[in-house]
């Protein structure tokens, strides 16, 4: 038998350094013989972080074995960072927007296991915070409205696909 320690969905404990260090690519994740020694490993996780929604779960069971294959078929988009690498799925992925006054910036990021940015709203010309802060509400609102637009696109995407399963389930 081997285990894995899943931390959240789709974010595997992985071998290396890091904080605990992590992994969204499932044949990436720590192996573990015994399912004693994964909780070892998910409590030394838990040093750094609280990981609420973490699992412990079997490698051969057929759910997660399924939930790799389905996952294979999408399109994954690759990163590397320090400490963390691996994948993940572009239609499952929410937008926020992250203000932050102190500096002055808005950016976008992509939900996925941890934030991933992937744009900065910038409507000032220099590179002053009075000058960011007079036009941060603004900026703030775009990254909103930004936001909310592909998290909206993507929920439509995802009731078409279901629409679309369902209708091929039936014969039409």
């Amino acid at each position: 038998m081997s285990f894995v320690v899943e931390l959240e969905k789709g974010v595997w404990l992985a071998r290396g350094k890091g904080d605990p260090c992590r992994t969204l690519t499932f044949k990436n994740a720590r192996r573990y013989s015994r399912w004693q020694d994964a909780m070892v490993g998910l409590t030394w996780a838990r040093k750094y972080r609280l990981f609420p929604a973490a699992k412990i779960k079997d490698t051969r069971r057929s759910a997660v074995m399924s939930q790799i294959r389905e996952s294979e078929e999408k399109m994954r988009i690759k990163q590397k960072f320090d400490f963390v690498e691996g994948e993940f799925e572009t239609d499952t992925v929410e937008m926020i927007c992250m203000p932050d006054k102190r500096y002055g910036l808005v950016e976008l990021a992509l939900k996925a296991g941890m934030n991933y940015p992937v744009a900065r709203i910038r409507l000032h010309s220099k590179d002053r915070l009075v000058h960011a802060l007079e036009v941060f509400d603004s900026a703030k609102a775009l990254g909103d409205e930004i936001c909310k637009r592909w998290n909206a696109a993507r929920e439509s995407d995802a009731k078409s696909a279901d629409i679309a399963e369902e209708e091929k389930e039936r014969g039409e």
